[in-house]
């Protein structure tokens, strides 16, 4: 018999197990046998004992405790369709599992990639998230055959993925991140099913990674992705790692081979260039980069500058609000972008304006003629706010600060980023003049609270005086629209009032005739969506042959899908053609008509805090 050296060491752990056996038996311990050798194939013939060989007993030493039999339930397991997985379930703002129920597949998954990514509402970037992220049956198409065919298709591309589906996931994640929400697709990579296998999902987890600088974690997945070096995206990745690692022969082999094999890539390959000391790299163009660009910008510490970033992209965006090596008014400037978009939270842009080192940072008015550039402007105007110890002149400042705002369209953003300083604001009878706009916008982020003690200020104010009463009629709609006033308190003469008010600004202020009649129409359609009557004296009074505000239109068949939608109660579906209708940056600009339509929609499907919510949100940002 010949003596294998792999044997001994077997035989020789069983003799331990042996001689130990009355030593552990006597233990009052709960100890499982530990596996000394690796398990041996029994069906290799190398691994075989010869018939004539002793086998001697593996002993396994007793336990103090019973153990409970496991039942095993041999039923096939039902698969997870990876269409029906998400992040946010019914009771964490979810649309629940039902909400495509009625749905067509095929209709969604052609109106899905569609779905606006710049829009500056934040009410309409909460329901796009709440959309792509909840957990819910997928939509079936109406024709199985139809369904079926498209099976087949996918199938043909990708086998991984077609048994348990995926393209409705792909598409919600390529959607998150056009959104710039990189939160939002990790959560939903880290329910797919299919992550570790779907080469596009292991992109996307590649890129988040990138994206959030862990080049470990990064890296780690490009080594198992060996295999489809011949994909460019790997062998960039490759590349990249391999220089991060000290690996220099190999990256360089790599670039070379890149190079011979037609790579276009000049930002990638000067990045590399640099980062292997073969080069001194410097960018003049950056256009669209990737989560790899960046994370090769971070590691080669190439300053990030106005001359060469030029991207509308809200993922871009928010890597470069949050680089620490991006020019100063370069990175305050794309952070206030960022926050508008919801990319950011408003205090990295209040940590920017005041941690951020300006020259020349002289004291700054609020006159028409600007000397400096208007980033510079707004932090050095947002310090003299912080520092301003008379509260009715910082009211005044703030009062001037929300109206430049709402004229340039930003006037939600200047919200977010001045509500800690609204609410150290005392609502006394010195400020009361202040009272309407500082109901705006506290409204603005929901903080019905402080909200209250202006309204209530407004109208338990002694002061008998004219202008005391014109503020009242002033906020009286907006206070309605918001629930401030009861039904017991509210009379339709109200609406006369602010109309009068409207006529005064009509007549005394250049410019404000083309903006008068939109308002009025904003806000008898935002009333009457959530139920409230207007008189027909308020329509007939928008009769005229003055020249209405611009109104962006609206592709007639989305309205009509929307209209069905609503009547037949399908909910995920009634959101997304309202997210459609809705793709504009400034909603504000949306035929109130369409508006009512989709405000009456939400409440038809249940959604009566969002109805509320966009409403007031439109209402804030003209000014009503």
């Amino acid at each position: 018999m010949i003596f294998k050296i792999e044997k001994f060491f077997v035989y020789l752990a069983l003799i331990c197990v042996i001689i130990n056996y009355k030593s552990l038996a006597a233990q009052d311990l709960d100890m499982s046998p530990t596996r000394l050798t690796p398990q041996l194939n029994a069906s290799s013939p190398e691994n075989k004992m010869p018939t004539d060989e002793v086998v001697l007993p593996i002993i396994i030493p007793p336990s103090s405790k019973k153990r409970t039999p496991i039942n095993i339930d041999e039923t096939e397991l039902e698969k997870i369709d990876s269409d029906s997985v998400g992040s946010l379930m019914l009771a964490d703002g979810g649309f629940g599992v039902n909400m495509w129920e009625g749905s067509d597949k095929s209709r969604i998954e052609k109106l899905l990639p569609r779905i606006p990514i710049n829009s500056l509402s934040s009410e309409i970037r909460t329901l796009t998230r709440r959309l792509l992220l909840s957990a819910a049956t997928p939509p079936m198409n109406n024709n199985e055959t139809l369904l079926s065919t498209k099976k087949e298709e996918f199938s043909s591309e990708s086998n991984i993925i077609a048994k348990t589906g995926g393209t409705l996931l792909e598409m919600r994640i390529e959607r998150l991140w056009a959104m710039g929400d990189v939160i939002g697709v990790e959560s939903l990579l880290k329910v797919a099913p299919n992550r570790n296998i779907n080469p596009i999902l292991l992109k996307n987890q590649t890129n988040v990674f990138f994206f959030l600088n862990d080049n470990s974690r990064a890296c780690s997945i490009v080594a198992s992705q060996i295999k489809n070096v011949d994909d460019p995206y790997w062998q960039k990745a490759l590349v990249y790692c391999q220089t991060l690692a000290g690996e220099r022969s190999k990256a360089i082999l790599g670039v070379n081979l890149m190079m011979e094999m037609g790579e276009t890539d000049k930002v990638f390959l000067g990045l590399v260039n640099s980062l292997l000391g073969l080069d001194n790299f410097k960018i003049t163009n950056l256009i669209n980069p990737t989560p790899l660009h960046f994370s090769m910008l971070r590691a080669a510490k190439i300053k990030l500058t106005r001359k060469f970033v030029s991207t509308n992209n809200p993922s871009i965006l928010k890597i470069i609000a949050l680089s620490p090596n991006a020019d100063a008014e370069l990175r305050i400037d794309v952070a206030e972008r960022a926050e508008a978009l919801g990319l950011i939270d408003a205090k990295v842009v209040q940590q920017l304006y005041i941690g951020t080192d300006l020259k020349n940072s002289e004291v700054v008015t609020l006159s028409p003629v600007k000397t400096k550039s208007e980033v510079i402007e707004r932090v050095l105007l947002y310090r003299k706010v912080l520092e301003e110890k008379v509260e009715n002149r910082k009211a005044e400042l703030l009062d001037q600060i929300f109206k430049s705002a709402r004229e340039r369209g930003s006037f939600l953003s200047t919200v977010r980023i001045y509500i800690g300083i609204m609410r150290g604001l005392e609502a006394t009878e010195d400020l009361i003049w202040f009272a309407p706009e500082a109901i705006r916008v506290l409204l603005a982020v929901g903080d019905y609270e402080y909200a209250d003690n202006w309204f209530n200020l407004l109208h338990s104010s002694d002061l008998d005086d004219e202008k005391i009463r014109v503020l009242r009629d002033e906020i009286a709609p907006l206070s309605r629209l918001a629930g401030q006033v009861t039904d017991e308190n509210w009379d339709n003469i109200q609406l006369d009032k602010w109309w009068n008010i409207e006529s005064i600004l009509k007549k005394n202020t250049p410019g404000y005739s083309e903006n008068s009649n939109h308002r009025a129409l904003l806000l008898y359609n935002l009333f009457e969506a959530l139920g409230n009557d207007v008189p027909d004296r308020r329509w007939d009074a928008l009769v005229s042959d003055e020249k209405s505000a611009i109104i962006i239109e609206t592709q007639p068949a989305l309205l009509r899908m929307l209209e069905r939608a609503q009547r037949e109660k399908k909910l995920a579906e009634t959101v997304l053609l309202s997210l459609l209708v809705l793709g504009h940056s400034d909603i504000t600009q949306v035929n109130p008509m369409v508006i009512r339509q989709i405000i009456s929609g939400f409440k038809k499907v249940g959604l009566h805090r969002e109805a509320r919510n966009l409403a007031i949100e439109l209402a804030v940002s003209v000014g009503l």
